[in-house]
């Protein structure tokens, strides 16, 4: 965890298990990320596949 003193933006890396199609994943979650990442061995692993979605996620900007 790390803080940020020009933003006062705490910032912090979390870990977690998680069971996904009956296999158990450790991930990681960065609170400050703009993007989520899965390499392609992982999906094929836990039999996932990607899809296209219409779904808008709206974010707030913490600086504005």
């Amino acid at each position: 965890m790390y803080y940020d003193k020009r933003s006062w933006v705490l910032y912090a890396l979390i870990y977690m298990k998680f069971k996904v199609n009956n296999m158990n994943v450790n991930v990681m979650l960065d609170s400050s990320a703009t993007h989520t990442f899965v390499s392609n061995r992982l999906m094929g692993e836990l039999g996932l596949q990607l899809s296209s979605s219409h779904i808008t996620i709206k974010t707030m900007n913490v600086n504005a």
